[in-house]
């Protein structure tokens, strides 16, 4: 499974009702307040096991935004 489809996974797990999620869409535009957002990130950090630091939560609004982070920590 790609790294986009794992992140969709969790994400379809964590939030109900959800139908469409795209690599351009936002957190906020996915239904998830700013706390919502960073329990998923940490939860990210579970799945594949990367640390993001207090400036790379600053620079997360789009899944695009996640899955960069995640390629740039795991490389």
């Amino acid at each position: 499974m790609d790294t986009f489809e794992c992140v969709k996974s969790a994400l379809l797990k964590k939030v109900r009702g959800l139908k469409e999620i795209t690599i351009e869409s936002s957190f906020e535009s996915l239904g998830l307040d700013s706390m919502e957002t960073v329990d998923f990130i940490l939860t990210l950090e579970e799945i594949f096991d990367v640390t993001f630091d207090d400036e790379d939560f600053l620079k997360i609004n789009t899944i695009q935004d996640v899955l960069s982070l995640i390629d740039s920590k795991k490389h």
